[in-house]
């Protein structure tokens, strides 16, 4: 998997606050090539990415993702969410994630 190879080369750092890490999950996805949008909001402190793919497997790349930033001492303080919705932006995510 693209993102997984990726998310291995995110460095630790655990100074940085939730919306630089939630900067970096946006960067991630964007040097991938497989998300077509990504938007990090301090305000409702969510990162929302758009996806084409199945439920099943953006609820594996959400966790894939959340472990990993976790792994690297990337915090978000318990407060931040990864949400996955399809390119037709349901109101509805396809799956959706603490970053802890």
């Amino acid at each position: 998997m693209i993102l997984a190879t990726l998310l291995l080369q995110v460095s630790p750092v655990v100074s940085a606050d939730g919306l630089a890490n939630a900067y970096l999950v946006c960067d991630i996805f964007e040097k991938t090539g497989i998300s077509t949008e990504c938007q990090a909001s301090n305000v409702t402190s969510t990162v929302d990415v758009i996806l084409a793919t199945t439920g099943e497997e953006a609820q594996q790349v959400c966790l894939v993702v959340a472990d990993r930033m976790a792994q690297m001492g990337r915090a978000f303080g318990g407060r931040w969410q990864l949400r996955i919705f399809a390119p037709d932006r349901a109101a509805e995510p396809l799956a959706a994630c603490a970053l802890r």
